[in-house]
């Protein structure tokens, strides 16, 4: 994809799925280094383009849109918390078709129960606001890491599927 960069486990290969974690840190600065060089050579190429507020209009609208309330009784602090959970527990290294449908349905749950619009009033400093835009990027990710495991259909290194033991072309 031309002017994207990518550090790390995303494009080096060196351990493929079988890394656990240990040398991530080391990884990322190495290779990050890397992809920032080449980003910071291909930006001094390319002149800017011009600001156009239909494309930044929704993000914008989002921001500075009142909520009044927000989402009635919900705790934004412990939602953070209960989707960590839930990813560690049904979308972690060893998983399952029944974890996955599961995971995929209380993110959904939880997507449902924050609402639409951010609690408060915009303005600088309210924790709870910064929760819910918080917990909203949080769900989308661990949407897309729930529905990929989903679609993977074996094992692969430290990533298990307890109902799909084999690797691809292994059986």
């Amino acid at each position: 994809m031309p002017n994207r960069f990518a550090a790390g486990r995303a494009v080096d290969g060196t351990n493929s799925a079988d890394r656990v974690s240990n040398d991530a840190l080391t990884e990322a600065v190495v290779y990050g280094a890397f992809a920032g060089r080449n980003a910071a050579a291909r930006g001094a190429l390319m002149t800017a383009a011009p600001w156009r507020d239909a494309a930044a209009a929704a993000a914008l609208d989002l921001a500075g849109a009142s909520g009044s309330e927000g989402p009635a009784n919900v705790n934004l602090a412990q939602r953070l918390v209960d989707l960590q959970s839930l990813m560690q527990e049904k979308v972690g290294p060893l998983r399952d078709e029944a974890g996955l449908d599961a995971a995929l349905r209380r993110i959904a749950q939880l997507r449902a129960e924050i609402g639409d619009l951010p609690p408060g009033t915009p303005g600088p400093f309210d924790a709870a606001r910064a929760d819910w835009f918080d917990l909203r990027s949080m769900l989308l990710v661990a949407e897309a890491v729930a529905t990929a495991a989903q679609a993977r259909r074996e094992s692969r290194g430290a990533q298990q599927r307890a109902d799909y033991p084999h690797t691809a072309g292994s059986r």
